[in-house]
């Protein structure tokens, strides 16, 4: 699991409410029957995954759902892709919604908002009643248990009504929106052969838009006008008004008996947003979709009878459905069918229905963000008292818009999917809210975060059977296209198509889709870092990152950021700046996109959600997999103008710069990291440099300007600017081998980092981000034109070289030394000079430093190369293969570079040539000797056959007291990615910086 990070706790619930909790009823119902103690959330969650068949019963006993049968077989079956659940038990799912909570028939089960601003309240004894007429004229109409009927209509309480008749008779249902296409609509329903459709107003009152929908759905035998308003043509099938429906059949509720079926009847079939193909038939079962619900609603957001539950959805969205199952509490839900005017449209719906939780999305609250609108200095808010989020990533700044605008109350970020009609992660009565973070898993559902990477996130799995489970895909007879989609790229588990990451808490970070993943360079990142950082910049209302294959670039594929401003024109030149370097320093250079550009808005799914595939496919000139998804096609044209216009732009490095050196290198960093131009001010990395666009920076400037200067100078000095500068001093003086590679306060006590075998000191990067504390950190590289550094320079000579350097910053002791490989041998000399100068030296660092065999003693050494020498002739027939076979793997695996080294064949420069030969003969040379010193030396644990322990040399040298402290993976890993943070964190304790 990921470490916890360091957020701050954004709401604490009180012990009263922890107590009254009903969550913390079903815990101690638990407790009871199963004489377990559970002490916190985490032990319940351990037992509901662990023992999910009694948890799974528990529950529906304690529930209250109606059903009749045997429950004792909680689940046939350990496998998730076939395991049923209750097979003995049957029940109704409308019953359970309708027929309890008798005290509540006089409050309203379902209030609907309507865009006039009109307001329709049904008592829960009217919604039963108008519920079972119509069911049953749906019955003496033909309409049966395993029949499909589809719904296109708003979101009001006519559909409602219609839509609980049709499940109360054993039928399916699946439902779209008005503002849906023709294209879209059937897309979906063509697949199912329905026999009846469920007309709203919107759509009955225009006939292109009814004869196509019947036109290519021959399988219809009538429709059911649900608000009772007529075509304005005359259509081909058999039409009832909904009212007529319940007129004709009222004597039927006097006597009326609920049908019960099996506990995986088919309920809903809802579909995927077809972004990647035809849309999927999802079967979900009435059991399932039912205790999931009931759980999530009860258990996870503490839902009551007096609660009120408005979530802002559609019917071409799961949270529909979802909401609809609050019925079943007792509760309250609240519909609004109408459109979002301003920020204050929804706010104010949650005002006037005295909402208690209100369920929206990020980009509505962005929305608000963008138009500085504070609810709740706009409207009493006093009842509300949790807010859910889902439909894309909550960032981490709206949680503090949420606080500090809306009041101090839990928020739910919630996520799971239309597969599951439900969520993965969600929220707890019990837990405190951490900015940014889903507070827990689903009970009952055994969530893990897949072969996760460094930061923690992996592919989002569940690795138990559970209710709510597909049943299959409709049409899909042998099962082979639900295996595919769910099953078969991890064995034996369910893989949901999301990046998630799961802190050692509990508590659970949303990385966007894994099918969304960036790989940029051969890294793998999710989009959400990016949105993180680029939307909360309040010029920015939206964003969408995608991956763009190019060809004649330094990579294979380039990151193309697409921003919808706030304001039109808005993303000039400094804000696109300003964005690069937010996303380098906060993410990674990776992050960094190579093009910007401003776009009006983005592709949307008719349920709202971003459609990044679509992009992918119009800017990598690939038809767009099923466009009539899409609620706003035809802006797809407009964004790959919009692409190539930004390609076009000529690299200027600006027009008032006069001097070629600057427009010279100014053109070398645009060439290298793909962009149109790149201003004289603008930092390499910032813009996204790399390790290798680095090196082939360097080699590229003693190429076309005659400079041969060493990488670190580019760290240095990374605008073309001032490199420009650096490039131009008449020599090179000591201090110029200095590199500051991280500022600090306390600069009488800088830290210093010893070149490498390269000269240079890059290969600190990672390691110097992982830091804590206070004091500077400089790195200290080779001086190739210094005197001392000739090609009979010795280990000595550099050490007083590297001496002489820090002395520019820190004239006396004592001294920090760090250094890793060929700079501990460097870190050790110099504190021998400065031992002999009567200087002090409080911290001596080698990080796995390697010595040769020969400091060994004469036999063993010689022992030692001779074994070596023979391994090396075997390697000449069998390292080729397996080094072969090493790199496929890492490929095929998508491993990053275990190290910030620069592999054999990266460009070099004369320069760095010269360090290479110099560095590796001393290397074979070199052999310290006795010191009283303290040092501290970092061993990697995983040890190169071919090079012996070093730690029995250095121990023997060191007078002083000499500490192991041990790091995981090989030489190279201590120093990256995803070793180097525990490197970090260990050496900032031993500086005394942690």
């Amino acid at each position: 699991m990921a470490q916890p990070s360091a957020e701050k706790v954004l709401f604490e619930p009180s012990s009263d409410a922890v107590e009254h909790a009903r969550l913390t009823a079903f815990l101690r119902h638990c407790e009871e029957h199963t004489g377990q103690r559970f002490a916190t959330q985490d032990d319940f969650y351990r037992f509901s995954v662990d023992r999910f068949r009694d948890f799974w019963t528990l529950f529906l006993d304690w529930s209250g759902v109606r059903y009749e049968g045997d429950p004792a077989v909680a689940c046939r079956g350990d496998e998730v892709e076939t395991a049923e659940f209750f097979p003995d038990v049957r029940l109704n799912y409308v019953e359970n919604l309708l027929a309890g909570h008798p005290d509540r028939d006089d409050e309203p089960a379902v209030v609907s908002v309507h865009a006039d601003g009109s307001r329709v309240a049904l008592e829960r004894a009217e919604l039963r009643r108008k519920v079972i007429a119509a069911a049953a004229g749906l019955a003496g109409r033909g309409v049966q248990a395993g029949d499909r009927v589809v719904a296109v209509a708003a979101n009001t309480e006519t559909l409602i009504v219609a839509s609980l008749a049709v499940l109360a008779v054993g039928a399916t249902l699946s439902t779209a929106a008005p503002d849906m296409g023709v294209d879209s609509i059937l897309a979906r329903f063509r697949q199912l052969d329905p026999t009846v459709l469920l007309l709203g107003a919107d759509d009955a009152a225009v006939p292109d838009r009814v004869h196509g929908l019947l036109g290519a759905l021959p399988s219809l035998t009538s429709v059911v006008l649900i608000d009772d308003v007529a075509p304005t043509v005359p259509l081909p099938i058999e039409t009832v008004p909904l009212g007529e429906l319940i007129d004709a059949h009222a004597a039927a509720v006097d006597d009326y008996t609920w049908t019960r079926f099996a506990f995986n009847q088919p309920l809903f079939i809802l579909f995927s947003s077809g972004t990647t193909g035809p849309p999927k038939c999802i079967m979900h079962s009435a059991g399932g979709v039912l205790l999931e619900h009931l759980k999530e609603h009860v258990l996870h957001g503490d839902l009551r009878p007096e609660d009120t539950l408005y979530f802002h959805t559609s019917p071409a969205w799961m949270m529909w459905n979802w909401q609809l199952s609050a019925i079943a509490v007792g509760a309250t839900i609240v519909l609004y069918a109408g459109r979002v005017f301003d920020a204050s449209t929804l706010w104010s719906i949650v005002a006037e229905e005295r909402v208690t939780s209100f369920g929206t999305s990020p980009s509505y609250l962005q929305f608000c963000q963008t138009a500085q609108f504070v609810p709740r200095e706009a409207y009493d808010l006093d009842r509300l008292r949790s807010i859910m989020s889902t439909g894309a990533i909550l960032r981490d700044e709206q949680f503090d818009w949420i606080i500090d605008n809306v009041g101090r109350i839990p928020i739910q970020s919630i996520s799971g999917g239309t597969d599951i009609v439900g969520c993965f992660v969600l929220g707890s009565p019990l837990l405190p809210v951490y900015r940014g973070e889903c507070q827990c898993r689903s009970l009952g559902l055994d969530v893990r975060a897949l072969d996760p990477d460094a930061a923690g996130v992996g592919d989002l799995i569940c690795a138990n059977p559970f209710p709510s489970r597909p049943l299959g895909l409709y049409g899909d007879p042998d099962g082979t296209r639900f295996h595919d989609a769910y099953f078969a790229q991890h064995d034996r588990v369910w893989t949901h198509g999301d990046l998630i990451e799961i802190t050692d808490r509990g508590t659970a970070r949303m990385h966007g889709r894994s099918d969304s993943v960036l790989n940029i360079g051969g890294v793998r990142i999710g989009p959400a870092e990016i949105y993180a950082i680029v939307n909360a910049m309040p010029e920015v209302t939206d964003s969408m990152a995608i991956e763009q294959r190019v060809a004649d670039r330094l990579e294979t594929s380039r990151l193309v950021l697409l921003v919808v401003p706030a304001t039109p024109g808005a993303i000039d030149d400094a804000l696109e700046s300003e964005m690069r370097r937010a996303l380098s320093r906060a993410a990674s250079p990776t992050h960094v996109p190579r093009l910007i550009v401003e776009v009006a808005e983005l592709p949307r799914t008719f349920s709202g959600k971003l459609s990044e595939a679509a992009a992918r496919d119009a800017l990598n000139d690939r038809p767009v997999r099923n466009a009539a998804a899409l609620q706003n096609p035809d802006c797809l044209t407009a964004i790959v103008a919009a692409v190539e216009r930004s390609e076009h732009q000529t690299n200027e490095s600006g027009a008032d710069d006069a001097d070629e050196a600057v427009r010279a290198l100014s053109a070398i960093f645009a060439e290298l990291l793909g962009m149109p131009r790149v201003h004289p001010d603008d930092s390499f990395f910032d813009l996204g440099g790399t390790s290798l666009a680095l090196a082939l920076a360097c080699r590229l400037i003693y190429e076309r300007l005659g400079h041969d200067i060493p990488m670190s100078a580019v760290f240095a000095a990374p605008r073309p600017r001032a490199l420009a500068e650096f490039i131009a001093r008449p020599s090179q003086d000591s201090s110029d081998a200095l590199v500051l590679l991280k500022p600090g306060r306390d600069i009488e006590r800088p830290v210093f980092l010893l070149h490498d075998a390269t000269g240079d000191v890059l290969a600190y990067t990672m390691l110097v981000a992982e830091l804590t504390g206070e004091r500077p950190v400089y790195g200290v590289r080779a001086r190739v034109l210094d005197k001392r550094f000739t090609p009979d320079a010795t280990v000595d000579d550099m050490a007083a070289s590297a001496l002489e350097s820090a002395r520019h910053v820190q004239p006396h002791g004592p001294y920090t030394l760090i250094g890793f490989s060929f700079g501990g041998m460097l870190a050790f000399e110099m504190t021998r000079l400065l031992r002999e100068e009567g200087e002090d030296v409080d911290g001596l660092v080698l990080l796995d430093s390697y010595v040769d065999p020969r400091c060994l003693g004469p036999l063993r050494g010689w022992w030692f190369i001779l074994v070596n020498r023979s391994l090396v002739q075997l390697g000449r027939f069998i390292g080729a293969p397996v080094q072969s076979a090493r790199g496929l793997w890492r490929r095929f695996t998508g491993q990053r570079h275990s190290s910030m080294i620069a592999p054999a064949d990266q460009p070099v420069t004369p320069r760095a040539e010269a360090v290479a030969e110099i560095t590796a003969r001393e290397q074979k040379r070199y052999q310290p000797q006795p010191l009283k010193a303290d040092v501290i030396f970092v061993r990697a644990d995983e040890r190169d056959p071919l090079q012996c322990d070093p730690v029995e040399v250095w121990q023997r040298a060191t007078l002083g007291d000499f500490q192991v402290v041990p790091t995981a993976g090989g030489h190279n890993d201590s120093l990256a990615l995803p070793k180097v943070a525990a490197l970090g964190r260990r050496l900032s304790q031993l500086l005394g910086e942690d």
